[in-house]
């Protein structure tokens, strides 16, 4: 897929090419404080959240991002999922999902490819989750008894009917099942 014209404004970011980085601000940084605005947020609150989306941007480009859309509706997504962490973290009396007013956002029907994750974190939460539910109920309850119930091998392998040594084995085969697919999974290297 061919590189969006918008890919400019990452290679600015790059290169410190000030006059660039400050046209990213004058295009987007509106869209993004009437947004939080909008959704319960001050304007400092909004200044901020921009600021850690174009560092989020910034640390992206360094490992090589294309942008396939423009730069504003990726900083969308960013600044987006910053914020409702934000909520979340404190807590608010709504839901972070009910407060997003999709259709005053301007960005509802825009398609990113390839999809993005909003941070490390949850990318990396996303591939663990996704390769997790494809273990088999007997390594999932080793898993939970493990680091879930805190339970020690000889513990587990007396609750399972089975021995110490078998159980290390198993507890083996199925972190390492988990590794490979972690590795082979389509997001891994992204």
């Amino acid at each position: 897929m061919a590189a969006h014209e918008d890919q400019k404004y990452v290679e600015a970011l790059l290169n410190n090419n000030s006059a660039l980085i400050g046209e990213i601000y004058k295009k987007c940084s509106h869209q993004c404080t009437s947004f939080i605005k909008k959704n319960s947020g001050t304007l400092a609150e909004a200044n901020d959240i921009f600021q850690e989306a174009i560092t989020t941007l910034y640390y992206q480009a360094k490992r090589g991002l294309i942008l396939t859309a423009p730069v504003c509706a990726y900083l969308f997504r960013i600044y987006r999922g910053k914020w409702l962490n934000l909520l979340k973290k404190k807590k608010r009396k709504k839901e972070a999902t009910d407060l997003i007013n999709w259709e005053t956002s301007g960005f509802n029907n825009i398609v990113i490819q390839p999809v993005e994750e909003n941070s490390f974190e949850e990318t990396q939460e996303k591939i663990f989750m996704d390769c997790f539910a494809k273990l088999s109920n007997s390594a999932k309850q080793l898993f939970d008894l493990r680091y879930k119930d805190k339970k020690s091998a000889k513990e587990i392998a007396k609750r399972l009917g089975i021995e110490d040594n078998t159980v290390n084995q198993r507890f083996s085969y199925y972190k390492k099942t988990l590794k490979d697919c972690v590795e082979k999974h389509p997001d891994f290297k992204n």
